[in-house]
């Protein structure tokens, strides 16, 4: 048994590295048109296999899960200073036995409640907008998840934002907002590298807010208080410590993938002159209505959501490495080596979506999509590691992007990445449709 065919070895690596890194889509094409479904390369950093295909990447996550890690490198930009929590955990009934405890705070009626907070924060983030003036829309974005997640996991606001009197505490900006942190695995120009938010070295005010939750418990309706319930009843299965690691990384799980996802959305937006379905859709919706899972789930949206990020996916590549050696078809994959698959490609495959570069929502009209194309799609992840929260995250960006169309138009700044225009709406009504 051998490694998949493909350009493997240190002869290969630095060629490798500078193509991948021109462009990573291009150079993983090009592998996947040479070698087929299941290949190998190196970029300095070992042999790594690439699956191009899904019902191959789907068995892959499903079935072999538990044969597979985070690289130290993703996993430090996950845990940074603290602890451990379900994205980074890797003993597999240790992890099993951790998502099970967090299924239920996800549940669809909790979810609920969630978006009705999610469309009060955004509301106040964009009443400080000015006609006419550019704003960096991620860092908006940012800003207004990092307020979403404090609300949510700990009944807490951001300083200089939330009224302290209604909240646990109000936590110092840089505590929610986080640090950026490049993630770096070692190999040959540059390696393989990946950026995104994370808590600080500093998370005194949090770790406040935990410590007097344990020590005076009040049920605030938060996850915090859910966690301390749960090392209440079985502290030899979530430890104190346990649950400030699933705290820390809770604030920050979404600060990476849903300003991503929502710049990108108004940037498609405005590439595709979609403002007006929005406009139209979002006058239609009464209060209950923009609340409702249901109703995002179906609507026009969702779809555009949907088909947006299909055509550029928040994690573009899911990389694991083998943590335990398995047989993948013909060949045997030894522990170290790499695991990619590539979101990216799938969903612009024509094999699993017709007519792949063209921007359709149609393909989710009314939250349905072929089972072809189901299976290649794969934003979240995939597996039984798919995002704990993608079906909330979904509904809470619908809810956000609903509540800014009401009141903005947003037009991307030639040459300047992530700044748009704000215009706002006329206070008299709608655009009508073109």
């Amino acid at each position: 048994m051998t490694l998949p065919p493909g350009p493997v070895g240190p002869q290969y690596a630095r060629l490798n590295a500078k193509f991948f890194h021109r462009s990573p889509f291009d150079f993983l094409s090009q592998l996947a048109d040479t070698y087929g479904n299941v290949s190998s390369f190196d970029l300095g950093t070992g042999p790594i296999t690439f699956v191009n295909d899904a019902d191959l990447a789907r068995n892959l996550f499903r079935f072999h899960e538990a044969d597979l890690r985070k690289p130290v490198f993703l996993r430090a930009s996950n845990t940074g200073y603290w602890g451990d929590g379900l994205t980074t955990l890797d003993d597999p009934e240790i992890w099993r036995q951790r998502r099970q405890l967090l299924l239920p705070l996800f549940r669809a009626v909790l979810r609920e409640p969630r978006l009705f907070l999610t469309g009060e924060i955004t509301e106040s983030i964009t009443a400080h907008w000015a006609d006419r003036k550019p704003i960096d829309l991620a860092h908006e974005f940012r800003l207004l998840i990092a307020r979403i997640a404090l609300r949510t996991v700990l009944d807490a606001d951001l300083e200089f934002w939330g009224a302290a009197q209604e909240r646990s505490a109000l936590v110092p900006y840089l505590e929610g907002y986080g640090e950026n942190f490049t993630a770096t695995a070692g190999g040959t120009e540059g390696a393989v590298q990946m950026t995104r938010p994370r808590a600080p070295r500093n998370m005194d005010g949090v770790l406040a807010i935990i410590r007097a939750r344990f020590e005076e418990f009040v049920d605030r309706g938060d996850v915090l208080s859910a966690l301390v319930r749960a090392h209440h009843m079985a502290p030899d299965v979530l430890s104190k410590q346990d649950v400030v690691g699933e705290i820390v990384q809770m604030l920050f799980a979404g600060h990476l993938t849903m300003p991503f996802a929502l710049t990108q959305f108004w940037t498609d937006i405005a590439a595709y002159d979609l403002d007006w379905q929005l406009v139209d859709e979002t006058g239609a919706l009464d209060d209950a209505e923009r609340f409702c899972n249901a109703t995002l789930g179906t609507s026009r949206t969702m779809a555009i959501l949907r088909e947006s990020m299909r055509m550029t996916p928040p994690a573009p590549i899911l990389y694991r490495e083998v943590a335990r050696g398995f047989r993948l078809g013909d060949h045997q994959l030894a522990e170290g080596h790499g695991i990619w698959v590539c979101p990216g490609l799938l969903h612009r495959d024509p094999r699993y979506f017709s007519q792949p570069f063209e921007f359709q929502p149609e393909r989710f009209a009314e939250g349905r999509i072929p089972p072809v194309s189901a299976k290649a799609y794969m934003p979240f992840g995939a597996g039984p590691r798919v995002c704990i929260a993608a079906a909330q995250s979904l509904s809470q960006m619908v809810v956000i992007i609903q509540t800014i169309a009401r009141h903005f138009r947003l037009e991307p700044v030639p040459g300047a990445p992530n700044k748009f225009e704000v215009r706002r709406r006329p206070a008299s009504g709608n655009y009508t449709s073109p």
